[in-house]
């Protein structure tokens, strides 16, 4: 009989042993998922700015496309057919890049202090009599798809900028 309680005992610190090492394999897997979403958190917003970066490029490698984004910018009236086309696409290509980023701000992706970075972006932009119009566009648009982003946005038409786009009669000057 002695020697029986010995194999229970040794079954029983065998089962406590096992316990503990599926504890220590289950923190090590939410450590590894943990720091496997912040990786791809980081590659995520890391693509959401080189896209940001590229669509800002875009402006400024040619004076014609600034031209048209300063215009379409401050007088919206004074683009051409083609111009005014060109200046929608060059909004839609932001506004989709915006979207984006409030997709992941409300996932939790994007910390609240980038997203009010890019939101003076937005204010800059849609404080101009062609950034109110594209907006007027729109807001239909994300009123039924996307009330909240919609919200923010509306928001922006209020708010202060605390920088505005370059205009010739205001040069990029420090």
């Amino acid at each position: 009989m002695g020697c029986n309680m010995n194999w229970e005992a040794v079954g029983a610190i065998g089962e406590i042993i096992a316990a503990l090492a599926v504890l220590v394999t289950l923190a090590f897997l939410a450590y590894q998922l943990k720091e496997f979403s912040k990786s791809n958190n980081a590659a995520t917003v890391g693509s959401y700015m080189q896209s940001y970066g590229a669509a800002m490029s875009r402006v400024g490698s040619s004076t014609e496309v600034a031209r048209i984004a300063r215009l379409g910018d401050n007088e919206p009236e004074s683009l051409s057919e083609d111009e005014h086309y060109q200046y929608i696409y060059h909004l839609g290509e932001f506004f989709t890049l915006w979207e984006g980023l409030w997709r992941m701000k409300v996932a939790g992706l994007v910390s609240p202090d980038h997203w009010a970075t890019i939101r003076e972006d937005i204010v800059a932009l849609l404080v101009t009599p062609g950034g109110k119009l594209f907006l007027k566009r729109m807001l239909p648009l994300y009123n039924k798809n996307m009330p909240e982003f919609a919200k923010e946005l509306k928001s922006c038409l209020n708010a202060e900028p605390t920088y505005t786009l370059a205009t010739q009669d205001e040069p990029f000057n420090t």
